[in-house]
């Protein structure tokens, strides 16, 4: 594959909260549509990595949502070229349980993700209708967690900014054995199986395209970024970044702007 991007990168994945949407911003830049054209142009992969799921960020990259793939749910789940080539699916039990957790916990509320929908609760249409209206999700209320009747890829749950450490480290306690629990920006906390993460996912794409990780770049600002940081060639660290992301900068490049980075790979 012939590549325009500097150091032979063959795949350019970016997350979106605080980093390609900065400054608070819920949607993409259109100065950054010519640019992904550009890195799909130089026959370069272009990934939205994100903790939402298909739906929404088809919607979010609509001018070039059938040029790009996308790594859903915070790894749970890839899609290039409307073709599924990686999905991990959580046990049933398991997220009913999580749910149930998330329905005890004090302003919480719980998002299921399914491989066709998503699900919250009924008794929070407030979230639901955010979800739905301002995110893009294709979203469904149910009374109960076990009406979501299909098979399950994470469970998300927003928190209080100022309790989602405390938040996110009560529900590793419970569930650290068999579950992930990573921060997915300020208000939210991801649960998906152990060892799936963008990470991993990133790999196993790379596997079935034959792209090596080495000629791959990634940008990120948060626990969910770290193990796909940590495995690409290329890592781009934002700045500003979550505090605990800090033991990375040393392998990484710090970058204030994804499309100010990508316009430098471009030549």
């Amino acid at each position: 594959m012939a590549t325009g991007l500097e150091g032979n990168i063959r795949l350019v994945a970016t997350d979106l909260d605080g980093t390609l949407l900065i400054g608070g911003r819920d949607w993409v830049r259109k100065e950054a549509f010519p640019l992904i054209e550009r890195v799909c142009d130089a026959g370069v992969l272009f990934l939205a990595a994100s903790g939402r799921q298909y739906a929404s960020l088809r919607t979010l990259f609509a001018p070039v949502a059938d040029r790009i793939g996308y790594l859903c749910e915070n790894g749970g789940e890839v899609i290039w070229q409307g073709e599924t080539l990686v999905r991990h699916i959580m046990p049933r039990e398991l997220a009913m349980d999580i749910c149930h957790l998330v329905e005890q916990t004090p302003g919480a509320g719980y998002i299921l993700s399914g491989e066709r929908h998503s699900y919250g609760s009924s008794r929070n249409m407030a979230l639901i209708e955010h979800m739905r209206n301002d995110k893009g999700y294709d979203i469904r209320a149910v009374d109960r967690p076990e009406d979501a009747n299909e098979p399950i890829i994470k469970v998300s749950f927003t928190v209080k900014p100022s309790r989602n450490e405390e938040t996110r480290s009560m529900f590793e306690g419970c569930f650290g054995e068999q579950c992930e629990v990573v921060t997915s920006g300020a208000e939210w906390v991801d649960v998906i199986m152990r060892g799936v993460n963008k990470g991993t996912a990133i790999r196993e794409l790379g596997e079935v395209l034959d792209i090596p990780t080495a000629d791959m770049a990634a940008f990120g600002d948060a626990e969910n970024d770290r193990q796909m940081l940590e495995c690409v060639g290329h890592p781009y660290l934002m700045d500003p970044c979550f505090d605990s992301m800090l033991d990375l900068a040393p392998r990484c490049a710090r970058v204030t702007s994804v499309e100010g980075e990508l316009k430098r790979l471009l030549g």
